[in-house]
């Protein structure tokens, strides 16, 4: 006799089992919280325009990486506005980090120089001090393996050689988000035709390319961007210090990137010479203890519960979407919550601009125990980042649209604070917008991650535009006309979040429906992994 009968029987028992528990927990009400009674947004929030010079400040200031000048400035520079708005407590934070600088990066292969930029905290031999290769560089064999797997490094002897290896990303699709998403909003259906183009946050085989390289050997590594557009000044943040790859200590090995079509030239050349070839590497660096500075400002509520809404200034850069953008949305929340009636407010509001973002949140771990040791209460945080221009990869080359990059708002397993958000969007037609539990695999890939992980709910605005770990990260790729948007949508949560009682924003529980929804997508995922 046939199995299929029994395996329809059993298919349709489990199908209908699913639609009996969908049902039971679709009868969970959704709660509605109305906003303040204060109406004075549309006359006190700042404009795009007004926003947007604060972007056109912070960037003028430099590269403001962690332990530079720049860096401390941008500080500064928030710390005086907050104290121009009327916020209380205001001050600048000092948290011992480092800073990692590279001094000198040169490739040859064959002879041939080759252009290169330099992989960020790498050759970092010990925790501080200065390495080089010395003025003639390192002078040994190039040789590629692929992708750099574990059977990659098995078959090709590295030991004392340079290592070329492609660089992958994973892709950022719209159709994932929705299928592991509380909510999305598209109302001009604008992404009816799905989105997809690599995510530069996340990479699929780095570092762990690199720590098999270091682990079998290699005197450097040489990263080949293959799915990134043209470029080779991508500057990531430090993951030899994340949660993920910390367990493999420091990036002992030199490290450059080269652009796709500089690897493949360097892979031509390789090709020619039965992948053996002779190259010079010349990299130097130096990493010393720095400070990292945290701007804070408060405006008192009735209650000591604090809502805290922050973002980071530091970047790789010049930073105007990354994070210049996010502060700016900061800065005008600040100001506008400073002119609100104290007596509508029952929390207390604490605005901060964090840093070391690129150099293991020293900041972010210090700003949490300070807070903590103070005896703060932290019941929320909104964080705000990356609100910037949607950017296409066209073989290669970077096509900026005039459409904003879809932005996910990760948000803690919270009924209301689902339901305020949901309000919020929609009140202020606030498109291409996702709602993204924290559980998914995403995680909390935004500046609240420590913050989340210290046990306080988030609500954190995040997008995830090509360019933003790259020098092209200029102030026209700001999505200007969604600053005030932007500002007002985080304003409306905050204005909810502020009538709720605290015991209903810190309790975060299972909400079976869209759990039993997105298990569904996982499964459907990993099977579209596992057999294409």
């Amino acid at each position: 006799m046939s199995e299929k009968p029994a395996q329809i029987k059993g298919g349709y028992i489990r199908a209908m089992i699913a639609v009996a528990v969908m049902a039971l927990f679709s009868c969970e009400s959704t709660i509605t919280v109305q906003p303040s009674e204060w109406s004075g947004k549309d006359q006190n929030l700042q404009s795009n325009k007004e926003i947007f010079g604060y972007i056109k400040d912070l960037t003028s200031f430099g590269f403001r990486r962690t332990g530079t000048p720049a860096g401390k400035k941008s500080a500064e520079y928030i710390r005086d506005r907050f104290r121009s708005f009327g916020l209380k407590n205001v001050e600048l934070e000092r948290y011992d980090t480092h800073r990692w600088e590279a001094l000198e990066w040169k490739l040859a292969v064959d002879g041939k120089a080759i252009d290169s930029f330099f992989m960020p905290n790498t050759m970092r031999k010990e925790e501080f001090g200065s390495f080089s290769l010395g003025p003639r560089g390192l002078s040994t064999e190039i040789v590629y393996v692929g992708e750099g797997s574990d059977d990659d490094y098995k078959n090709i002897d590295v030991k004392n050689k340079i290592v070329l290896c492609d660089i992958r990303f994973y892709d950022v699709e719209w159709r994932d988000f929705k299928g592991m998403s509380y909510f999305t909003y598209d109302p001009g259906k604008t992404l009816e035709k799905g989105m997809k183009h690599e995510n530069p946050y996340v990479s699929k085989n780095y570092p762990s390319c690199y720590y098999r390289a270091q682990k079998n050997g290699a005197a450097a590594f040489v990263g080949v961007l293959v799915d990134y557009f043209d470029r080779n000044t991508y500057y990531n943040e430090d993951l030899s210090l994340s949660s993920e790859f910390g367990m493999h200590g420091y990036m002992k090995i030199p490290g450059l990137y080269l652009s796709r079509s500089q690897g493949q030239a360097v892979k031509n050349i390789l090709n020619n010479k039965n992948n053996r070839c002779p190259a010079n590497l010349k990299f130097s660096v130096k990493i010393e203890q720095a400070s990292a500075w945290n701007a804070v400002g408060y405006i008192p509520g009735k209650s000591k519960d604090i809502i805290l809404i922050h973002s980071h200034h530091d970047t790789a850069f010049t930073g105007a979407v990354q994070d210049a953008s996010g502060v700016a949305v900061v800065l005008a929340m600040a100001k506008y919550f400073a002119q609100a009636p104290a007596e509508l407010r029952d929390k207390t509001l604490l605005f901060a601009a964090l840093d070391s973002h690129f150099f293991g949140y020293t900041a972010n771990k210090g700003f949490i125990k300070k807070h903590s040791d103070l005896g703060e209460n932290i019941i929320l945080d909104v964080c705000v980042e990356h609100i910037g221009l949607e950017a296409k990869n066209i073989d290669g080359r970077l096509k900026v649209t005039d459409k904003c990059e879809p932005r996910g708002l990760i948000i803690s397993e919270n009924r209301q604070l689902i339901s305020i958000t949901e309000s919020a969007v929609v009140k202020n037609n606030y498109g291409r917008f996702t709602l993204i539990p924290t559980f998914s695999p995403l995680g909390v890939c935004s500046d609240a991650f420590y913050i989340h992980r210290a046990g306080v709910p988030v609500v954190s605005l995040i997008s995830a535009p090509l360019y933003i770990y790259d020098t092209c990260d200029t102030l026209d790729m700001v999505a200007i006309d969604e600053l005030n948007p932007t500002a007002a949508t985080l304003i409306d949560i905050v204005e909810a979040a502020d009538n709720l009682p605290t015991e209903e924003i810190k309790n975060t529980s299972l909400i079976f429906q869209h759990r039993i929804t997105y298990y569904w997508w996982l499964l459907g995922k990993i099977v579209e992994m596992v057999f294409g």
